[in-house]
């Protein structure tokens, strides 16, 4: 037996899951990303958890795999995010780590693990669909054909940044627009806006909407949601649309109802899309990134 290990690389914390190379559960974990202490620190966090499971379990480490907040360009592994990993841009991750442990690292973007998770884990056959990952910031994937997107660098496209008709703030969002899905929607956004607002929680608004600005401002959060996942679903036609990442629950609470109604009133025309969330919540990256490990050697047998 030999151990596998996947890493969730996410802008405020990192999660991570062992499992044996016959997919048996050994363990799962956390720890903040701390991205702006430098590539050294996160690299050092890594390789604790690595001598610490083969001392637990007297196994070795067959290999790892890494989700990360991107974009990530797969071909050099070098992760190109000044924005949400502050201090990892333009570092060479994954050949620094191969370096120090002597085993296969493969890396791709956090988005494309945990959809690449939930395809495994989804007992019904899926050859379209898109996984949309709200978290600090915002990750689209999209598996068309039984196949990811990827644009140049064989990166995931910046779905995040899609142009929405509503916000609720007057500041610029990174890519430099201040009507961006990224900018009304992420993690970032929905607690700077509803704290700079109303001094409140996005919970404690949406669990009581009893003035005419915080309903505003709720209707604005629905309203973007429900422009980036129509167009996704007009121009790309996936059988679903599978909502993840570390705001999932809140997402399923206070958005999703609403979004799917919205949803099924316009799809007829376009073909049907089913909106769900995700199967494995918050381990589908980590996961995901298992599942890349296995993927990759997969590719090579080939």
């Amino acid at each position: 037996m030999s151990i596998l290990i996947g890493f969730d690389i996410g802008g405020t914390n990192v999660k991570y899951m062992c499992t044996t190379d016959n997919f048996e559960f050994l363990e799962k974990g956390s720890f903040p990303t701390e991205s702006e202490k430098g590539i050294d620190c996160i690299i050092n966090k890594f390789l604790a958890i690595h001598h610490q499971v083969e001392n637990k379990y007297e196994k070795k480490v067959l290999a790892i795999g890494i989700g990360c907040t991107g974009p990530i360009d797969i071909e050099t592994g070098i992760i190109q995010n000044p924005y949400t990993l502050p201090g990892l841009e333009n570092q060479i991750f994954r050949d620094k780590m191969e370096q120090k442990l002597g085993i296969k690292i493969y890396i791709d973007n956090d988005a494309n693990t945990a959809h690449l998770g939930e395809i495994s884990k989804n007992k019904i056959l899926i050859h379209n669909s898109i996984m949309i990952t709200f978290g600090t910031g915002i990750g689209c994937s999209i598996y068309i054909n039984d196949n990811f997107l990827r644009v140049n660098g064989k990166k995931h496209p910046e779905i995040g940044h899609t142009i929405v008709s509503t916000s609720n703030t007057n500041e610029k969002c990174y890519c430099g627009k201040i009507h961006c899905a990224e900018n009304i929607l992420s993690g970032t956004a929905l607690n700077r806006d509803s704290r700079k607002l109303f001094g409140m929680t996005p919970e404690q608004v949406f669990d009581n909407p009893n003035t005419k600005e915080k309903e505003i401002f709720v209707q604005n959060i629905k309203r973007a949601l429900y422009e980036v996942v129509l167009q996704l679903s007009i121009i790309f036609e996936p059988e679903e649309i599978i909502i993840g990442g570390g705001l999932e629950s809140f997402y399923s609470q206070y958005l999703i109802k609403d979004l799917k109604d919205k949803i099924s009133s316009m799809l007829p025309v376009f073909g049907k899309t089913n909106i769900r969330t995700s199967l494995l919540k918050n381990e589908a990256g980590s996961f995901g990134a298992i599942c890349t490990i296995i993927e990759n050697q997969k590719r090579k047998e080939i």
